[in-house]
């Protein structure tokens, strides 16, 4: 479902152009970094309460939760403000053509602003596979992010594409 979701975006792109085609492509390299430090303090989320709850030391599982939202918050939103006001010059690393650095320097922009709160429930999402539970994580994932995504290309993307101002690259940016 998540590579659904996916799809459905990659077909709205698609239908902005090239230079939008190119300047996404080239930020999603960025956005593809954060997304796998985001995968590395979940999994490692996962193996120390899966150790801890084998253990029952659910004392350790409450507080490996807390230092694991503490580090991923402070170092996201770290991350976040350095690329917020880099975005141009990350982009400069992939391409020369201004249209693509100034669509590519939009994307880094809503995407680094969204990781310190999409980080976390990254975060608690490990910790409950980590108990077990990986049933519940998938039904999280179905219901906050392949859902969401679907139904803003379909509604205020694509369905109000006829009003300008809601048919561009920032509005579908926003469904991540």
């Amino acid at each position: 479902l998540f590579n659904i979701s996916n799809v459905i975006i990659v077909v709205a792109l698609n239908k902005l152009g090239e230079t939008v085609l190119a300047a996404n492509s080239a930020a999603h390299n960025v956005d593809a970094i954060l997304y796998q430090i985001i995968l590395a303090i979940s999994s490692a989320c996962i193996s120390f309460v899966g150790q801890n709850v084998g253990a029952k030391r659910y004392d350790r599982v409450d507080e490996l939760w807390k230092i694991a939202m503490l580090i991923t918050a402070g170092f996201f939103a770290c991350l976040s403000i350095v690329l917020f006001f880099t975005a141009e010059y990350v982009m400069k690393l992939f391409t020369s053509d201004p249209n693509v650095i100034l669509y590519g320097a939009l994307r880094i922009r809503i995407i680094c602003c969204s990781y310190p709160i999409y980080a976390l429930p990254e975060v608690c999402i490990g910790c409950v596979r980590g108990m077990g539970k990986s049933a519940v994580t998938s039904a999280l994932n179905v219901v906050g992010i392949c859902a969401p995504r679907i139904l803003w290309v379909t509604f205020v993307f694509t369905a109000l594409k006829n009003g300008a101002h809601f048919h561009d690259y920032g509005i579908l940016l926003c469904c991540y």
